[in-house]
């Protein structure tokens, strides 16, 4: 512990952050369905703007969520395979999210089964994220890593607005691949580069706003078999009736296409960095999602704020997958459901200091998944090993009370409940006697106390502590064991968390935050490879214990903005587990770096420092990853308002590391080799035009 406090001492030393100036007293963000000055937010919030999200032109997050202590956002390749972990490890996560929520504008976008489609999340769309980590993501439907709460672009002003961007970047790449049948690319050909294609169109009136936004991206890939495609629209229109209601209606569409190249061990990582043994067995994923949805949204006479979001969902799925004799096949998957989340609160004025808050909030989500798994495509036979549905349905209820003193005290009591169904009935057959019918249904409710409290010692010094409970459900990913092909008897994981932090405001420039946080995670469930290399999952007797510490620290000039981060774990498995006081692979023992933007005259300068720590990858810990650090800098320029070129070098000094790891991987194939150093270019160019709307109206409303 000793030696955890002397790191964070030093973390929040060599640190510094990158924020927008603020003002203590006024400043509020959206914390918990409830706004609170920033000060007396009763838990740790995040705040993401769109600067650090296209920060270094990113495909994805990545490098935004990457700053935030205690969030860890990984890629197979430059818009390839991604997986997010709060606060946690990636265990049982080979891909996407497991323990976290995702709302977008409002909607929820986790499925019932517990799945985020992470893959929405995309630079060029969402405008701005808070990040909710720890026990307080409880209040988001129970789930106990976190919650993202992300934006798409708004019209603030009254104007048209279309933005074109344009960006080419290395791959990394030699060119020499192995003709592993990738599909045609449409932009480029030369298998060096990687090229995308953006485009907003916004347009604001008086009393509606309509956006429209289109990406095209692909890439080869930096490794021999690392290729994506994809192609995504996001419609989102406003509009204000005569009685102060705002409708929001969406719709949104994704088809991506991305390769599964495979882990490799330790001698090829060094030697063969690009080898992709996934290539041989053609594995790859097509994903098709579509969205639509309306909300909808009030105040009362009384004063009482009324929402409500409805959305439905479609989403299929082609995986041919294999990197092995022994392991490969093809899945069909399919699926459908919706979501609601209703919410009412209402404030009470107490006195000329106190207020009393009142909350309420329904969330039901519902979705089915047909999943169908058969021989591969290119072998002569056809036989289905199983054709399984999981039908998953949750409800969540919950309501709070919210006493405060906006200047010195802010108290939050949340009961909660959420019940869960899961059904899954189908048929398992084999090739030597007759199919099995399956029908099992599991019902679950968790009951989400949660207690946080926040207390401004000074008018520059806030103390905060919150506690609560959360859960997270077997995903439909994790249904079958491949072995046997019998769906997995999995149960739910179960959490109890606690955490401790301050906020410092040294000035209206400088802000230092630190987080000390507990949490025991029971009857987690842990992904397990096979003999055959297959990938299974099982849940941990005795559960996992997880402690850490972060750090956080802010300047902002007219000039230079700064951003300083340390996240310091302390990860293992319970002491009446099989791996008792062994650290729990995937988790870096510490993940530390700093973020600087230098702006002078429409002329700006980004850098990113991130060292990742040493990172244990089998649960008897025989095996290491070593740290790494790896450096982003880039120039960019505005254009006279026409808009702005940027040219940056990633990973600028050439590090190797693998930022994918393959947790108890088979035959000591570990490594997902991260790409080089590469540059890219940016070229955005923009229309923005004023016009005057002011007896502009629809005559509906």
């Amino acid at each position: 512990m000793r030696k955890l406090l002397v790191l964070a001492s030093i973390a929040s030393i060599i640190s510094s952050t990158y924020s927008q100036t603020t003002e203590i007293d006024e400043a509020e963000v959206e914390a918990f369905r409830l706004k609170a000055p920033e000060k007396l937010v009763t838990g740790v919030v995040h705040e993401i703007d769109s600067s650090s999200i296209t920060a270094h032109g990113s495909l994805d997050m990545s490098r935004a969520l990457n700053s935030i202590p205690g969030v860890k956002m990984e890629t197979r390749g430059e818009g390839g395979s991604r997986r997010i972990h709060v606060r946690g490890s990636a265990l049982r996560s080979p891909y996407s999210t497991r323990n976290s929520m995702l709302l977008i504008d409002g909607f929820v976008f986790t499925e019932a089964d517990g799945n985020s489609p992470i893959e929405w999340l995309d630079a060029s769309l969402v405008e701005s994220m808070n990040v909710v980590t720890g026990p307080a993501a409880a209040s988001y439907g129970g789930a106990y890593g976190g919650a993202f709460i992300a934006n798409t672009t708004t019209p603030s002003t009254t104007r048209v607005y279309s933005e074109s961007n344009f960006r080419v970047s290395e791959t990394g790449n030699d060119g020499n691949y192995i003709n592993y049948n990738r599909p045609t690319f449409n932009l480029f050909t030369n298998p060096i580069y990687n090229t995308r294609f953006s485009s907003k169109s916004h347009y604001n009136a008086n009393n509606a706003s309509f956006s429209a936004d289109v990406i095209f991206q692909e890439s080869p890939g930096y490794r021999e078999y690392e290729w994506n495609q994809k192609t995504q629209v996001n419609l989102k229109a406003n509009l204000i009736d005569f009685e102060g209601g705002l409708h929001t209606m969406i719709f949104g569409l994704y088809m991506g296409n991305w390769a599964l190249p495979g882990a490799i061990n330790e001698d090829e990582f060094i030697n063969t960095p690009q080898l992709s043994p996934g290539g041989n067995y053609g594995a790859n994923v097509c994903r098709f999602r579509t969205v639509m949805g309306y909300k909808y949204q009030t105040t009362s006479e009384k004063g009482a704020t009324i929402k409500g979001s409805f959305l439905g969902r479609m989403t299929t799925k082609e995986n041919q997958y294999g990197t092995s004799e022994y392991y490969n096949g093809f899945k069909d998957e399919s699926g459908q459901g919706l979501s609601a989340l209703i919410s009412y609160d209402k404030s009470y004025e107490l006195d000329n200091s106190w207020m009393l808050e009142t909350e309420a909030t329904v969330m039901h989500l519902n979705d089915s998944y047909e999943l169908i798994d058969r021989d591969p495509l290119f072998t002569s036979s056809s036989f289905t090993r199983y054709d399984l549905v999981l039908d998953a349905d949750q409800t969540f209820l919950s309501s709070s009370l919210t006493l405060t003193d906006n200047n010195k005290f802010r108290a939050v009591a949340q009961i909660g409940a959420n019940r869960r169904s899961r059904n899954t009935f189908g048929e398992i057959y084999s090739e030597t006697g007759p199919s099995t019918e399956y029908n099992v249904e599991k019902v679950e409710t968790s009951f989400l106390p949660r207690l946080g409290v926040s207390w401004a010692l000074k008018d520059n010094l806030s103390l905060f502590s919150n506690v609560s409970t959360g859960f997270s459900d077997p995903t439909a990913f994790e249904l079958v064991d491949p072995d046997t092909n019998i769906p997995a008897d999995l149960d739910s994981e179960k959490s109890r968390g606690i955490e401790l932090g301050y906020r410092y405001y040294l000035s209206e420039k400088l802000t230092i935050k630190q987080t000390l946080y507990s949490q025991i995670v029971n009857h987690a469930i842990m992904q397990v490879t096979q003999d055959n290399d297959a990938v299974a999952f099982e849940n941990v007797d005795g559960g996992l214990q997880m402690n850490g510490l972060e750090t956080e620290i802010r300047y902002s000039s007219k000039h230079l903005n700064a951003r300083g981060y340390a996240t310091l774990t302390n990860h293992e498995f319970g002491v009446n587990t099989e791996h008792a006081g062994y650290h729990i692979p995937g988790t870096p023992d510490y993940i530390a770096g700093v973020v600087l933007r230098i702006s002078q005259n429409n002329v700006g300068i980004n850098a990113e420092l991130r060292n990742v720590g040493p990172t244990v990858i089998v649960n008897d810990n025989s095996v290491t990853f070593d740290p790494y650090t790896v450096l982003d800098v880039s120039l960019g320029a505005e254009l006279e308002n026409r808009g702005s070129f940027e040219f940056g070098i990633r990973n600028i000094l050439d590090t190797k590391y693998s930022d994918f790891p393959n947790i108890n991987g088979f035959g000591g194939n570990y490594y997902n080799p991260a790409p080089p150093r590469t540059i890219y270019a940016s070229l955005r160019l923009l229309l923005d035009q004023n016009f005057n709307s002011s007896i502009f109206r629809f005559p509906f409303f």
